[in-house]
């Protein structure tokens, strides 16, 4: 990093890594004497102490509000001197508040991020980088915890259709491409105005016009098969007039899904925290899941295994059902074994 290029993002990301590296409470000259910006900072005159706390102090406001919550820990033998007072970053709330969100983006913005995401990959900074993503986490305590941990991801690995997608949006062009929907024997042919790429719960869509039915539509970007191609100039001046990502949240309530998961379990950590519902009873634990698209959540949920099992609707039962018969038939040579 240089120190040219947005000086007070900079030191708000120097003290990130440090707080998010440290095992133990840091005091405000630890930070100083470790993080540039502070005590070192080139081309200015050394600051004094309460010109140093004071903007600390705004720092520890920046990542709080960016949802890096610091803590203050006060001295008990003197509470009310302040050079003794240590900061701390609030594991506990960044992991209470790390759900995922939405995520809309233009296109110009995705091209953007795709050169970023070259010079993330450049061989003379990618260890780097991932030991500062490993900080982020608070992992950097555990080395064996990082195998666990999810593997940094960007829009360079979201396939070929990802980048046609992108580009045609940015350049104004219809598209053309065949779009496999859950329960259909062969792929459709869509003919569509691509508006917009929308990231919803991990899932990239694109929003966009459908000229063979007038209307808008989205289509899930795993789905869309082979190649998408030019077609030219866009012919259509809709614009997209969904918010995406909320009218996607609110038909996930409605279509809920109910599980009952093993207490404890790996399935329950990972489906708990978006639960409409939780209740426990002597089977385990009942979950209330919102899911706005049922081929998803079944590949999720039998991902899991033993550990769950699906309840309602009777539809979610079966590709759960099926899912799982498929493994067994593929590793074991049998059928449907058990009730799902």
């Amino acid at each position: 990093m240089t120190d040219a290029v947005a000086p007070n993002s900079q030191r708000h990301l120097r003290l990130l890594m440090l707080l998010s590296g440290s095992t133990t409470p840091l005091s405000s000259d630890e930070i100083f004497n470790s993080v540039s910006g502070y005590r070192h900072d080139p081309g200015k005159s050394p600051a004094s102490t309460d010109a140093l706390e004071k903007r600390l102090a705004r720092d520890r406001e920046t990542l709080t509000e960016l949802g890096f919550p610091v803590t203050t820990v006060v001295d008990p033998d003197a509470p009310g001197d302040r050079s003794r007072w240590r900061f701390a970053l609030d594991r506990a709330a960044v992991t209470a508040s790390s759900e995922p969100v939405p995520l809309t983006i233009s296109a110009e913005q995705l091209l953007l991020l795709d050169a970023a995401a070259r010079v993330w990959d450049a061989a003379g900074i990618a260890a780097d980088a991932r030991r500062a993503y490993l900080k982020l986490l608070g992992s950097s305590e555990a080395d064996s915890a990082a195998s666990e941990l999810p593997q940094i991801t960007h829009v360079r690995r979201t396939g070929g259709a990802f980048a046609a997608l992108r580009d045609a949006i940015a350049l104004r062009h219809d598209v053309r491409f065949d779009y496999a929907k859950p329960g259909t024997a062969a792929p459709d042919t869509r003919s569509v105005a691509p508006l917009q790429l929308v990231q919803v719960e991990g899932h990239w869509l694109c929003n966009c016009f459908d000229y063979a039915r007038d209307d808008e539509r989205n289509f899930l970007l795993r789905r869309i098969v082979g190649d998408v191609t030019l077609t030219g100039a866009r012919k259509t001046t809709y614009e997209p007039s969904t918010n995406l990502a909320a009218k996607l949240r609110a038909l996930g309530e409605q279509q809920a899904a109910t599980v009952t998961v093993a207490e404890s379990s790996r399935a329950q950590q990972a489906l708990s925290r978006r639960a409409l519902d939780t209740v426990t009873h002597a089977d385990g634990v009942e979950l209330r899941i919102p899911s706005w698209d049922h081929e998803l959540l079944a590949d999720e949920l039998a991902a899991f295994a033993a550990d769950i099992r699906a309840i309602s609707p009777e539809s979610l039962r079966e590709r759960v059902r099926s899912r799982l018969a498929r493994v067994v038939a593929t590793h074991h040579g049998g059928g449907d074994r058990g009730e799902i």
